[in-house]
């Protein structure tokens, strides 16, 4: 069936599978949306495409046809093991927790969100298996969803092909899977009992009355999903995760799913080669230290935020850096419960030791770009990373470095992870805006270059913008001005 759907029509159907799924598809994926509806248009029983979306808009979709269409639109790509370091910080905070437990209840609960076909929840399995020796003695709870179905039906099973390990170490298909020919490898039955499966649709107004939830999660994974989400939905769903979890749990997203406006929050803590956030604890201890994670480098922890009470003013000596956020810590004695506006603490030390060495790997691979040694600096920006994943101007550097490769579709790659770590980036909005026009794609340039328009109106137009090579605010807007321009003549 070919869809032959017109802007409109198109338009149409992406703000209701926005409002049904929350799922965003802009202009560029639209081709993808329709080859969806086209498919499940078949499925549904309806003779063109135009008549589903006809019925989507003037009828009451039930449940069951909101699952039909999400076997056919979202994104199923999974695979064993994703993002490895991501599991080298999952098994680092099972040990925490495992140590946390001596001598108490032994449970653990778990959420693997928007699942698709299990390859994540079984990983997380597996995971467990490796760290928690004496696991008899633990109730451990993995509770996997996914609003397709049919995906669901794939993970029940547990049979998968050689693309599902593409990415995995030896060991895990060795160790827990059998070889049944043909390329397909069946889960061994103790890691697949492990994992309960069920239908669930993440943009729900709460979840409150979900009741696998009702004993709150202590580790929540959910990677690769609200990037394809609407703001509107991610925030929501952001928020309704904060509240699916216990007091100290954690949250796993993706690493091009990290941000400091979305997760708000939580508290991010840098582990080797990955962010994971944390959910603030009450208060904090009355002997104030930030969490150090040592592994060859200085991993940082952000500490809770929330109005809480501590034994003592931290910031009696002076010893900490402050940040001026709106979070407040009240401290006990404090005349007239007088408050203190700060979002970290961080000793001023060890603060400094941090962002010296941020600054010096910036300054090196700036060199090295300036020398011609493009690989070189794109390798040294690489190891940089692991520092901070939320360093927004590492990834408009690494930009900068791959258009010099020519590898511009990896540079826009990289300007969008930027800016939505810190969405108010405003030379990466031109940047980008420049570099999809030259791409042919001025559509998706424009909205860019809107987007540096409209911070640029809080910017004096003599003031020289960060990273742009001298370039005023008043330049700037000329040169997009100026651009828009030709596209109307």
């Amino acid at each position: 069936m070919n869809s032959d759907l017109s802007y409109l029509e198109t338009l149409r159907a992406s703000k209701i599978i926005a409002s049904l799924m929350g799922l965003n598809f802009t202009s560029d994926k639209w081709h993808l949306l329709n080859r969806g509806l086209d498919s499940a248009a078949i499925e549904m029983g309806f003779s063109n495409t135009k008549d589903l979306i006809q019925m989507l808009m003037t009828t009451q979709v039930t449940p069951s046809q909101i699952e039909t269409l999400a076997s056919h639109i979202t994104i199923t790509e999974t695979y064993f093991w994703r993002e490895p370091q991501v599991f080298d910080a999952f098994a680092a905070i099972l040990e925490e927790y495992m140590a946390s437990k001596n001598g108490t209840h032994k449970t653990i609960n778990i959420w693997c969100a928007a699942c698709s076909t299990g390859e994540e929840a079984y990983s997380i399995a597996i995971a467990l298996r490796r760290v928690i020796p004496n696991y008899s003695y633990w109730k451990i709870n993995i509770f996997a969803t996914d609003i397709n179905t049919k995906t669901l039906e794939t993970a029940r099973i547990g049979i998968y092909g050689e693309w599902s390990f593409r990415n995995a170490p030896p060991w895990l298909k060795e160790k827990y899977f059998k070889k049944l020919g043909n390329g397909k490898y069946e889960l061994i039955p103790e890691i697949k009992s492990m994992v309960t499966f069920s239908a669930f649709n993440l943009i729900q107004k709460d979840y409150t009355d979900i009741t696998f939830l009702r004993p709150k999660m202590d580790i929540i994974f959910c990677r690769n999903v609200l990037m394809y989400f609407s703001d509107k939905w991610a925030t929501k769903a952001s928020q309704n995760l904060y509240n699916s979890l216990s007091t100290n749990g954690w949250l796993v997203v993706a690493s091009c799913e990290l941000s400091s406006i979305l997760f708000s929050k939580f508290a991010p803590v840098n582990f080797p080669g990955a962010v994971l956030y944390r959910k603030p604890l009450n208060k904090l201890p009355a002997t104030v230290e930030p969490l150090m994670i040592e592994q060859n480098h200085l991993f940082l922890d952000s500490f809770p935020t929330g109005l809480i009470t501590i034994s003592e003013d931290p910031f009696a000596n002076n010893n900490y850096a402050t940040s001026n956020q709106d979070t407040y810590f009240i401290a006990e004695g404090t005349p007239n419960n007088e408050t203190v506006t700060c979002e970290n603490l961080l000793p001023k030390q060890t603060l400094e030791i941090f962002q010296n060495t941020l600054a010096e790997q910036k300054t090196t691979i700036k060199k090295l770009a300036n020398q011609g040694k493009l690989d070189e600096a794109l390798l040294n920006r690489n190891n940089a990373i692991a520092y901070n994943l939320l360093a927004a101007d590492m990834y408009f550097l690494q930009a900068t470095i791959l258009q010099e490769l020519n590898k511009n579709n990896e540079a826009v790659v990289a300007l969008k992870q930027a800016i939505y770590i810190n969405p108010n980036y405003l030379i990466c909005h031109f940047t980008l805006g420049n570099l999809l026009m030259r791409q042919g794609d001025s559509k998706a340039a424009n909205q860019y270059f809107n987007n540096t328009l409209e911070l640029l109106n809080s910017s004096p137009k003599d003031d020289i913008i960060q990273e742009s090579e001298g370039l005023s605010s008043q330049q700037i807007k000329e040169i997009i001005l100026a651009t828009l321009q030709k596209q109307v003549i």
